[in-house]
């Protein structure tokens, strides 16, 4: 396949200018600006229903409480946004148990704040990966995406 660079690299930036620089996202986001001055990772999770859960290798609460697990007691501290549209009370209550404890905390950042300062992303197949990749923050994808 040829690849034409100067216009991959246009879109590109029509991209980063359409989400990052709007702040705009698949759904709306908080416009107060936040940044973090710490060293962290970010850990975006998903609505858990069928089509979600069939391309994960993972589910999402499971996800938080391995990447937490595995940075607990490091600098490194784990970042955690439940999606906008998850209403699970298990999920709720999950998390609220685990963030507890400090292995993480949760957020209601915007993406964008919380993407552009991680030193990762850990998603199952979400579209908050590609805004990752066009903040150039590395993506840990633990479900089936075209980006993958």
């Amino acid at each position: 396949m040829d690849y034409n660079a100067p216009v991959l690299t246009e879109t590109e930036n029509e991209l980063r200018a359409t989400y990052i620089h709007n702040n705009a996202s698949k759904h709306s986001q908080k416009t107060a600006l936040i940044t973090f001055a710490d060293d962290y990772v970010f850990v975006a999770m998903q609505t858990p229903p069928a089509t979600v859960a069939a391309l994960a290798g993972i589910a999402g609460v499971e996800l938080v409480h391995t990447v937490a697990d595995h940075y607990y007691g490091s600098p490194t501290k784990v970042r955690v946004k439940r999606h906008p549209y998850c209403n699970s009370l298990t999920v709720q209550k999950t998390l609220e148990a685990l963030a507890s404890t400090g292995a993480f905390e949760m957020s209601d950042a915007s993406v964008h704040d919380l993407i552009s300062g991680a030193n990762a992303v850990f998603i199952i197949n979400s579209g908050v990966g590609v805004e990752a990749l066009l903040h150039g923050r590395p993506v840990v994808v633990t479900g089936e995406c075209d980006y993958s």
